[in-house]
């Protein structure tokens, strides 16, 4: 069975995106969907100078009953705000990000295929907007939410590259296998997608674990007494690291996650959001 990586997608932007503004009178205002070429990018915002840029991706599915479903999105929104927060950027309430998805979403359904399994790749991004070349704190804000049709572009069963903060090693322990999740030091909690395989390997009923850990020690660790690795993103779900087919556990902790996404499954509460406005064809 072929497992696809990031490599293994062709990313389209579809034809709209989502935007607001934000200043201290008047909060966060003026939302509305823009054609795609509008959007602009001024070289002096703030945000390209000082740092103040915070991004968050998450998947909107094609599910097996015709209904389309973003996965995690308050999940989603409520890493989104705590980012703004640790750089002094105001919060975006989860409830106006979540209105976002929905919205945006409803206006590109049909860029998602008819087939179960089918995705959307949705980026949010709050930006610092005053013109200032300076190192201090902006006053204006901007929110930009675009969408990406996602397509299988080649087939591959895994991927040597495990050079992303998601880098997972199973180990046989008795009487049940351990999941372990080695983050970066620099990684400042797990994202959505890595949390939620630990929650998926527990309830499958393996032991889980987190720790810190460079790549070196990670590398090293992937050498003892280990019998799987795998690693995890937002669009491609779960993926073996080496060549050749999952191990027994990779393989388990991925097709739940996919039957949880398809619809097969119903997975924990309020992991799949249906969106109200995007009706089954």
């Amino acid at each position: 069975m072929s497992m696809p990586t990031e490599h293994d997608y062709e990313l389209e932007v579809t034809a709209r995106a989502f935007t607001m503004d934000y200043s201290p009178a008047a909060g966060w205002h003026k939302p509305q969907l823009l054609p795609i070429e509008q959007l602009t990018a001024h070289p002096g915002a703030a945000g390209h100078h000082n740092d103040q840029l915070v991004i968050e991706v998450l998947k909107v599915c094609r599910r097996m009953d015709g209904t389309i479903a973003a996965f995690r999105p308050w999940e989603h929104a409520r890493r989104f705000r705590a980012s703004a927060r640790r750089l002094a950027m105001p919060a975006l309430p989860d409830d106006l990000f979540v209105s976002a998805v929905d919205e945006l979403v409803e206006a590109e359904a049909g860029s998602l295929d008819e087939a179960a399994g089918s995705s959307l790749c949705l980026r949010s991004e709050m930006f610092a907007a005053d013109l200032s070349l300076g190192q201090g704190s902006s006053q204006h804000y901007g929110f930009v939410l675009t969408a990406q049709s996602a397509s299988r572009a080649a087939e591959r069963s895994s991927t040597d590259q495990p050079d992303g903060p998601n880098r997972f090693v199973v180990r046989a322990t008795r009487p049940r296998a351990e999941v372990t999740l080695l983050a970066p030091d620099d990684c400042a909690s797990p994202g959505v997608m890595a949390e939620s395989v630990l929650t998926l390997a527990s309830r499958l009923g393996y032991i889980v674990r987190q720790q810190r850990a460079t790549l070196h020690e990670w590398r090293t660790a992937s050498r003892q007494g280990t019998t799987e690795t795998f690693t995890c993103g937002t669009l491609e779900g779960v993926v073996p690291l080496g060549d050749g087919e999952p191990g027994p556990v990779t393989a388990a902790i991925r097709q739940s996650l996919l039957d949880i996404q398809s619809g097969r499954e119903p997975g924990p509460r309020g992991w799949m959001y249906q969106i109200p406005s995007a009706d089954a064809s």
